[in-house]
């Protein structure tokens, strides 16, 4: 009766785990699994009319998987829409979710509209397109078919392709890469300047004094600008588009140019990190940071880097094709270092407090014949710096450092010392002795000491290769 019982069990345990697994594959087929981004590619066309009190929109997103439904992102600026069909019949949505539609033929369209205020004579837009947030947009293609306001001039974060003035509308078409891009207009009319291949100038006049960005010819991987230089709306930044004055100095224009350039470098990095384009453009420019601690991190970068060794630096990080971080800038920093550092890491928040820049040896470390991991030897203007409590304890000693006395306790055998870290002197064995400076740097909270100091009163030996450093007793 036992192996009976036994034996159903065994087949009903088979069956039900068949069963949940069978459910679990069938849902992460459906939703990815977890913790993966799955992403697919699409393109999308928009139409943009112009009539005499709103934007009427039409936006079709092709590509995408047919009959799969789509999760969809609404801009805050809409104050219609529809999600339609090619046949102009709503969209299906199989799970009858919230702003959750399905795909025909691949292809989702959206119908809306934005209101706009009367007697503009300047617009900009932001954020003001839908978007599906598992897809990524590779190409875009902007009609804009205006009936009102014409004779005035438009523009986006796309660069123009095309523009007639026809009998009853003026026609622009934009076509580009953006999946995310801003869009303006403005009543008086922009000629365009082509000056870096990637950035068109918009300007209201063509006898206005020519604005040159032809220093910003070596930055590679340039994403599209449009720089819209006209007194008809306030400067201000969108995405792919920026406003400036009429009467803006060289210097200011290329620096605004610069912080487009580094902030879309940095577009996929942490948000904490992204105000490190300021520093970056600062740089580049050879201006000021626009916050305190980026002013500390040039200042720091230019006391401690040769000037050809900023200027690689700098080079690196703009030919990094790669979306810029806090880690990566450590990487490229410390190639043309030939030494690790952790600077922009362990500065990536603003907030934060300042860390001086340090670069330690990535050699392995070994200690009376045995290797100890996570020991970071520091270089300090050619000096080389010891983490004090780390080196000695792996050498057999007891050590302990009391921050709030600011007094460090050592102990090997008979032999007991007690240092402070803000003294000239040393007790040993109870007598007192003196020193001719500070041999200790407190550096994020640990204490480190210089090379010759740890030999002189440790009697420490160092031996060192290519490839690891020997620290051994005498």
């Amino acid at each position: 009766m036992f192996r009976t019982s036994f034996f159903i069990f065994v087949i009903l345990s088979a069956a039900i785990g068949g069963m949940l697994f069978w459910q679990w594959k069938a849902y992460s087929e459906k939703n990815g699994a977890p913790g993966h981004l799955q992403t697919e590619s699409a393109s999308q066309q928009i139409t943009v009319e112009s009539a005499a009190n709103d934007l009427k929109i039409s936006q079709s997103i092709s590509g995408l998987v047919d009959g799969k439904e789509y999760k969809v992102s609404i801009p805050e600026k809409v104050s219609s829409w529809k999600c339609l069909k090619d046949d102009g019949n709503p969209c299906d949505s199989k799970d009858q979710l919230l702003d959750t539609y399905m795909s025909e033929d691949g292809k989702i369209v959206f119908s809306y509209s934005i209101s706009l205020k009367e007697n503009l004579s300047a617009l900009l837009l932001n954020d003001w397109t839908f978007s599906l947030p598992d897809v990524s947009i590779v190409h875009t293609k902007l009609e804009i078919i205006d009936y009102v306001r014409r004779g005035g001039s438009w523009a986006a974060g796309l660069p123009l392709k095309g523009y007639k003035h026809l009998d009853f509308i003026d026609y622009f078409v934009f076509e580009g890469e953006s999946e995310s891009f801003s869009l303006y207009w403005q009543k008086e009319p922009l000629q365009e300047e082509k000056n870096v291949p990637e950035i068109r100038l918009f300007a209201e006049s063509k006898n206005a004094e020519p604005v040159t960005l032809t220093s910003l010819k070596s930055l590679s991987d340039f994403p599209y600008l449009s720089v819209v230089v006209t007194d008809s709306h306030p400067e201000t930044d969108g995405d792919g588009i920026i406003v400036v004055k009429k009467n803006i100095q060289p210097d200011v224009l290329v620096r605004k140019v610069l912080d487009h350039y580094f902030r879309a470098k940095f577009s996929k990095a942490e948000i904490e990190e992204k105000w490190l384009a300021d520093v970056l453009a600062a740089c580049f420019t050879k201006q000021k940071s626009r916050s305190v601690k980026g002013e500390k991190i040039i200042q720091e970068l230019t006391a401690k880097l040769s000037d050809r060794e900023l200027s690689a630096f700098m080079s690196s990080v703009i030919q990094d094709k790669t979306i810029l971080s806090a880690k990566i800038m450590d990487d490229r920093l410390s190639k043309q270092k030939g030494l690790k550092t952790q600077f922009f890491t362990l500065n990536k928040n603003e907030t934060a407090s300042f860390v001086p820049l340090y670069f330690f040896d990535s050699r392995k470390v070994f200690m009376n014949g045995k290797e100890r991991k996570g020991i970071e030897i520091l270089y300090q203007n050619d000096k080389r710096l010891f983490p004090l409590l780390e080196v000695l304890t792996g050498l057999g000693y007891e050590a302990k450092y009391l921050a709030d006395e600011k007094k460090l306790v050592l102990n090997k055998g008979e032999n007991k010392y007690q240092f402070y870290t803000d003294r000239n002197y040393f007790v040993f064995n109870k007598e007192d002795y003196g020193l001719l400076e500070n041999p200790f740097l407190l550096i994020n909270g640990k204490v480190y000491m210089e090379e010759k100091w740890l030999i002189s009163l440790f009697k420490i030996n160092i031996k060192e290769n290519e490839l690891q450093i020997n620290i051994f007793t005498s």
